[in-house]
């Protein structure tokens, strides 16, 4: 549901802040993805923008590792998409 879905984001944004110390990447979101609604699932967007592409990657795997740790976050819903065409 669509409270699960924006808890979810909120932690993974929460873990993408904490782990992103140095600030290398600018993280914005969480906000409804263009498309909120796709064959019944609810979407949300968090854009990472990074001039260093290994600085970029680090930072998503330590936030979904630091996130899906947390009780009622369901991690195995995000899915990252690295140079999206779109954002839809």
């Amino acid at each position: 549901d669509l409270t699960r879905v924006q808890a979810t984001a909120a932690e993974v944004r929460r873990a993408l802040d904490d782990a992103n110390t140095e600030r290398h990447v600018r993280v914005l979101g969480p906000a409804p993805a263009p498309l909120a609604r796709l064959r019944g699932e609810h979407r949300i967007q968090i854009l990472l923008k990074s001039r260093s592409r290994p600085r970029m990657r680090a930072l998503i795997e330590m936030a979904l590792g630091q996130a899906a740790i947390v009780p009622g976050c369901d991690i195995g819903s995000v899915n990252v998409e690295i140079d999206p065409v779109n954002l839809m």
